[in-house]
């Protein structure tokens, strides 16, 4: 707002996005930073522009900057945990170092011998067609 040139009131210069953005110094609106409602990623932070527009917001913060959407806005859930194995059928998996689902390390005798628990393949007692 300016005062008027008969002095007698106020004239609108402007419209700032927000308050936060309008800069009496400068008697100019302040570019907003960010649109309204708007989610980022930074790093495995997921972050939404402030109310103001002049900056951001943590929201959360992810398990890894992998796992960010800021297009959902949200945090996508890990498929695994480093160090986690899994069997499917005969074949012994390890979480992958992203964990963004399993690898393939051993294929076991068969699934009976596959252990997740133990994260190894069993010895089976014999092998096909052995004699004793």
């Amino acid at each position: 707002m300016t005062c008027n040139a008969t002095q007698t009131g106020w004239t609108k210069v402007a419209t700032c996005a927000t308050p936060a953005l309008c800069s009496a110094a400068t008697k100019q609106c302040v570019a907003p930073t960010c649109a309204a409602c708007q989610y980022r990623c930074s790093g495995a932070d997921l972050q939404i522009c402030n109310a103001d527009r002049t900056g951001w917001s943590l929201v959360q913060t992810c398990a890894a900057a992998n796992f960010c959407d800021a297009g959902g806005a949200k945090c996508k859930t890990p498929a695994c945990n480093v160090g986690e194995y899994t069997c499917k059928d005969a074949d012994l998996l390890v979480c992958k170092p992203d964990r963004t689902g399993f690898t393939k390390v051993a294929t076991c005798a068969s699934p009976a011998y596959c252990s997740a628990a133990e994260g190894m393949c069993k010895a089976a007692p014999c092998t096909s067609g052995q004699y004793t």
